[in-house]
C-alpha cells in the first residue's frame, strides 16, 4: 500500500496488527498523518474506508486513532454521496425528486455540522473543504440553523487566524470572501426563519 501511494491506508492496516507495539506505533503515526498541517482533502483518505470494510469487525474496533479515522472517512463518504445526489437532480423536478432533494440536503448539512463539531475532532486542515461543501447547499436552500451557520463562520475565522499569513493568490482571496458573504446571507436567512417559527409557536 505504501508503494502504491496509499500511506494512510498502510498505516491503518498496520494499526490493526496483532502486535500491541506495532499497533500502538501505527495508530499514533496514522493520527499524525491525518492531522498533519498542509493542503489535503478528505477524499484522498477514502481508500482507508475500503480496507476497513474489508476487515472483519471493522465497526467494532477498539477506540483509537484507527477507529476515529474510519468514522471520519465514513461520514465524509456519506457526505459526498449526499452532495452528488443533490447535484444530479434537474432544475425542474417532480414532487418525488423535490422530496429527495430536501432529504439529501438535510443529510449533507447534518453531516457537515457534525464533522465540524468539536466533539468530532476533525483535523483543521479539512475544515475549509467542509465549509466549501456547505456554501452551495445553503444557497440551494438547505436548512442550516443559526447555530450551524455560526459554527461554519467560526471554522473559517479560526482558519484565517491560524494561517496567520496574507495570501498572494487573488483567486483564493476572492473565494474566501465569497464564502464569508454567503455564510453571512445564510445566517440572516436562518435568523429570519427561526424568528418566524418562534412567532408561529406563540400564536
Amino acid at each position: 500500500l505504501q508503494a502504491k501511494g496509499r500511506p494512510a491506508a498502510a498505516l491503518y492496516w498496520l494499526s490493526r496488527g496483532g502486535s500491541p507495539r506495532v499497533k500502538e506505533v501505527a495508530d499514533r503515526a496514522l493520527s499524525q498523518y491525518v492531522s498533519a498541517s498542509g493542503e489535503g482533502s478528505l477524499e484522498a483518505l477514502e481508500p482507508i474506508l475500503h480496507y476497513a470494510e474489508q476487515a472483519s469487525g471493522a465497526d467494532g474496533m477498539a477506540e483509537g486513532s484507527g477507529a476515529r479515522v474510519v468514522r471520519l472517512i465514513r461520514c465524509y463518504s456519506q457526505l459526498r454521496a449526499a452532495v452528488e445526489r443533490v447535484t444530479a437532480l434537474p432544475q425542474t423536478r417532480t414532487l418525488q425528486q423535490e422530496e429527495s432533494l430536501q432529504q439529501s440536503m438535510a443529510e449533507a448539512s447534518g453531516l457537515i455540522t457534525s464533522l465540524l463539531h468539536p466533539a468530532a475532532a476533525t483535523p483543521r486542515r479539512f475544515w475549509r473543504e467542509l465549509v466549501a461543501y456547505a456554501v452551495p447547499l445553503m444557497e440551494r436552500g438547505a436548512s442550516f440553523s443559526s447555530s450551524d451557520v455560526l459554527l461554519l463562520m467560526q471554522a473559517l475565522q479560526d482558519l484565517k487566524v491560524s494561517d496567520n499569513i496574507e495570501t498572494d493568490d487573488a483567486t483564493e482571496t476572492v473565494r474566501e470572501e465569497g464564502m464569508r458573504l454567503a455564510l453571512a446571507r445564510g445566517l440572516s436567512v436562518a435568523f429570519q426563519r427561526e424568528a418566524l417559527l418562534s412567532l408561529k409557536s406563540r400564536g
